[in-house]
């Protein structure tokens, strides 16, 4: 299980069985309750992890004090992957969002790994180039969209940590909406004020219906919004 786990995630998709079997004798896995530290900004960064189930808050601390959160990851998600190769600290906290499990890899072992197998070391060069592309045009994509879409480019994303792409066939998605408003805006670069004022515009649109810790959304009228390119 655990192998077909790291064949879908991004890091290691392209490897083949052997790389894969390598990797999975290397990994660790370890349970997390709702609200768990699993890494604090600027511990030194000897692991990366993987999501198999819950999901992860990514959060910075201001020099005021005041928590940001970056990102939610989910089901098959990365994080901490920007210390590979490198000697950096973690540059963010991470946080249990709900009860979960993680597999981690620690980089001494995947660097030993990686003498062993230098075809190993460029194909994890080459995933982690293309993810910087991707974040590069993500961040492009948020700089041109107001803050409307943006909104609408948050739940869906969040919706997909939630298994989205699996459901996109239906006519509606719940997404279970564990984070305050604010946390919301912080990841859109927003106030909870506006947010608020753009879910409601999302509702009377009839793109969403609002509920308790949770909001549906309507996939078919999205789809004919055709809001996001």
């Amino acid at each position: 299980m655990l192998k077909q786990i790291l064949k879908n995630l991004f890091l290691f998709a392209k490897l083949n069985d052997t790389q894969l079997d390598k990797i999975c004798a290397l990994i660790k896995e370890k349970s997390y309750k709702k609200n768990s530290i699993i890494i604090r900004e600027g511990e030194a960064g000897a692991n990366v992890f993987f999501v198999v189930e819950g999901s992860v808050k990514i959060t910075k601390i201001s020099p005021e004090g005041r928590e940001y959160t970056l990102k939610i990851v989910g089901q098959g998600d990365v994080f901490a992957e920007v210390i590979l190769f490198t000697n950096l600290a973690y540059p963010a906290n991470a946080t249990a969002l709900t009860n979960s499990r993680l597999a981690s890899l620690a980089i001494s072992d995947l660097e030993t790994l990686i003498s062993k197998d230098a075809s190993l070391g460029i194909e994890l060069i080459r995933v982690l180039s293309q993810r910087l592309y991707d974040t590069q045009n993500k961040i492009k994509q948020l700089a041109v969209h107001n803050v409307y879409e943006r909104t609408l480019i948050l739940l869906l994303d969040l919706a997909r940590n939630q298994g989205l792409d699996e459901q996109a066939h239906h006519n509606s998605f719940t997404l279970a909406v564990p984070l305050s408003r604010t946390e919301l805006a912080n990841i859109i670069g927003t106030t909870r004020e506006t947010l608020t004022r753009m879910l409601g515009r999302l509702k009377q649109a009839g793109l969403i219906k609002i509920g308790e810790n949770a909001i549906e959304l309507n996939l078919s009228k999205i789809n004919q919004a055709q809001l996001i390119n």
